[in-house]
């Protein structure tokens, strides 16, 4: 008897991995899913949003007269295969910086950004994980920015449009619309083993 379920989680993850959270990265910028942010402080880049290390964080350079809120930004290469998407992310170790309120934006030429979601109540202290909902993106936007208006500290020595903002991690997943039907059957069968791992009467 497999009393703690190890088995069934590691098959659980092995699964739901590739059906869900979206390998972002940092290094080629005509590649697919491109992370990066125009306000990169130094030693604080974005790719210490994907190292999976809660003690590293992301943080936009202060004092820099940029004239714009600051944002991250991924970049798609094919826009079909993300019709929507959920994003995740992890505060700074010591909630300094959160974001208060998030405008997520797209655009299809990188120049012109067009408001899909704007969204607040968002976490404020130190390594506090929030999911969003699903957000649309049926226009087929090439560019996912993520502006960031206000933060906790709503420190600005730039300006008013200046705001310093930190993450520890961010994450993109694709949604069931992204899926095929075998996907969608492959994900219905994990959910189904997620319950029993969940149930703590389940004994196998």
């Amino acid at each position: 008897v497999d009393t703690d379920k190890s088995a069934l989680k590691a098959k659980i993850s092995e699964y739901k991995s590739p059906l869900g959270r979206i390998d972002l990265q940092t290094s080629d910028p005509k590649g697919a899913f491109y992370l990066s942010a125009p306000t990169d402080a130094d030693g604080n880049t974005t790719d210490k949003m994907i190292d999976g290390k809660a003690d590293t964080f992301y943080g936009s350079t202060w004092g820099a007269a940029v004239g714009y809120f600051h944002y991250w930004q991924v970049d798609l290469v094919d826009a079909s295969a993300l019709p929507e998407f959920e994003f995740a992310y992890i505060t700074r170790a010591n909630g300094n910086d959160s974001p208060t309120k998030i405008v997520v934006k797209g655009s299809k030429d990188g120049v012109e950004f067009s408001e899909i979601a704007s969204l607040t109540s968002l976490p404020t202290n130190g390594g506090e994980s929030y999911r969003s909902a699903k957000v649309d993106n049926s226009e087929g936007y090439l560019h996912i920015r993520f502006e960031v208006p206000s933060t906790k500290n709503n420190y600005h020595p730039g300006g008013k449009e200046e705001v310093t903002i930190a993450l520890a991690e961010f994450a993109l997943f694709k949604t069931e619309a992204n899926y095929s039907d075998v996907d969608k059957y492959i994900l219905s069968q994990v959910n189904e083993a997620q319950k029993v791992v969940d149930d703590e009467n389940a004994s196998q």
